[in-house]
């Protein structure tokens, strides 16, 4: 009951024709809908099929503007978890800049500081005052006639 070898030589080159018709039918069917595949052959009689990736770079876009999308992306990626780390370190901030930390030493350095700057300005008030009266005198006594200020 064995089949004769010419029967299945042909039987088989009827196949491979088969499906070298079939792998020429998809490709020109892929060329024909823009799709781009890879399709390579691999021991006599098998075909593989290859589809390159869905991120692949479609052929209609322009590189410019893929790349002014990928930015515009990164950019508002970049917004919306940016702007709220931002706000709160803002946040952080203002809270702790409300009450400066200042040693007690420095606190009672200033307050001494400071009450000698006012007795020295009650000082110098003082000084003014007698120079304005000395001047007052000595302006007054050029004004008295001349036998006036011998009898004195």
């Amino acid at each position: 009951m064995q089949e004769p070898a010419a029967p299945r030589a042909t039987t088989r080159e009827q196949i491979r024709e088969q499906v070298r018709e079939a792998i020429q039918n998809t490709r020109v069917a892929q060329d024909e809908a823009g799709r781009v595949t890879v399709t390579t052959v691999a021991p006599p009689g098998v075909a593989t099929t290859q589809v390159p990736p869905s991120w692949a770079i479609p052929e209609d876009i322009p590189p410019r503007v893929q790349e002014v999308a990928i930015a515009s992306m990164f950019m508002l990626v970049m917004i919306i978890i940016g702007f709220p780390i931002a706000r709160a370190i803002a946040r952080r901030i203002d809270r702790t800049g409300h009450s400066p930390k200042v040693p007690v030493e420095v606190t009672a350095q200033l307050a001494q500081l400071n009450q000698a700057v006012e007795a020295i300005a009650v000082e110098v008030e003082r000084i003014s005052e007698g120079q304005r009266f000395t001047t007052k005198l000595l302006s007054d006594q050029h004004k008295l006639p001349a036998a006036s200020r011998e009898v004195s």
